[in-house]
């Protein structure tokens, strides 16, 4: 059985912490493939600056109206969030039989990626709170692990299935993603199903094909998202509840 393409898993925590569902689902991933696990907090430095302009202003959906961002000293709510993302971090750790660290990655968003390698995973988690999902930080990170050399992993927040097949949405028979399938599913002790992309059809046209085998992850090209990534990730993610692994053709 030959290795699986991949060494680490970097978990980005984008201001706010994932749901317990979609760490567990992390984590038992990493596990499996037996991947070093980085807990990744990245800072946003433009929207610390945002908390501290007098004339920085926010849409608040709720009351459907812009305003002015309250003033605070957002270093203290920064702190605390770092804090809380490193200890559910360490508490993940405790569950499985990997190692793994956890860091405050310093600069913008973007400035972090020329520590991402080939052969890293960047995993972003869709936030507990929907509403989060709207903010600038949270986008921030999916933009920036969406432009890093490794392979991106999206996984919504309703993903909760331990166990199931590894399924492979290829656009042909040298698709690399099948072989990159392959041996995923035999190092996870997967079966692993290949999902056919129609000739001129999109990733969309076989959501619904995808989402009835109820997989435990599904790999995808990048090639094949017709250049609107991110989008299509959460939507192909968010219909099979399930994460999903974007890899860049060779």
């Amino acid at each position: 059985m030959s290795e699986i393409p991949f060494r680490r898993m970097i978990l980005r925590f984008p201001q706010s912490v994932p749901s317990a569902a979609a760490l567990r689902i992390v984590a038992g991933l990493a596990n499996d493939l037996r991947l070093e696990l980085l807990g990744q907090f990245v800072p946003d430095r433009n929207l610390m600056y945002l908390r501290q302009h007098p004339l920085a202003r926010e849409y608040r959906l709720h009351e459907r109206k812009w305003s002015y961002i309250e003033q605070v000293d957002y270093s203290d709510q920064l702190h605390e969030t770092i804090r809380i993302a490193e200890r559910s971090f360490t508490e993940l750790l405790h569950s499985v039989e990997i190692s793994g660290r956890f860091e405050v990655a310093a600069g913008l968003p973007a400035g972090v990626e020329e520590d991402i390698h080939a052969d890293d995973i960047v995993v972003v988690c869709e936030p507990e709170n929907p509403m989060d999902q709207l903010g600038l930080p949270f986008l921030s990170a999916v933009e920036a692990a969406l432009g890093a050399p490794g392979a991106v992993m999206i996984v919504p927040r309703r993903a909760g299935r331990g166990r199931g097949c590894v399924a492979a949405l290829a656009a042909g028979s040298s698709d690399p993603v099948i072989a990159a399938a392959k041996e995923i599913a035999a190092a996870a002790r997967e079966r692993c199903l290949t999902v056919a992309l129609r000739e001129g059809g999109d990733v969309r046209s076989v959501t619904a094909e995808l989402a009835q085998t109820a997989p435990r992850l599904v790999l995808v090209s990048r090639g094949a998202l017709d250049g609107h990534e991110a989008r299509v990730l959460w939507e192909l993610a968010s219909a099979c509840q399930a994460p999903v692994l974007a890899i860049r053709s060779a």
